[in-house]
């Protein structure tokens, strides 16, 4: 018989950040989705919007948000204060900034 290995959710999960528009005039809408493993009470993706890495105070994020100006949100998943997955980032750049 095969063996069955029960790989731990912070190997499983991956935190995706998606931007309606990464270049943008006005606002764009951000989301961050968690795929990979079932939502658990215990989870909660926090996020930066400065490019520095998040940590366990940093902002939970509950739904889907407006930025009006260039920004590189980082986000990972938590349980607590730890972090399971490494940080992934995305930069949504409005025009006629930088």
């Amino acid at each position: 018989e095969g063996v069955r290995v029960e790989l731990p959710d912070s190997v499983l999960a991956r935190v995706k950040i998606v931007a309606a528009d990464t270049k943008f005039t006005e606002t764009t809408k951000i989301r961050i989705e968690l795929a990979g493993v079932p939502p658990k009470s215990e989870y909660q993706i926090r996020y930066t919007l400065d490019g520095s890495e998040p940590g366990g105070d940093s902002p939970a994020y509950t739904a889907p948000f407006d930025i009006d100006k260039t920004t590189t949100v980082r986000a990972a998943l938590f349980s607590g204060e730890k972090m399971l997955t490494e940080p992934t980032s995305l930069t949504a750049a409005k025009e006629g900034e930088g």
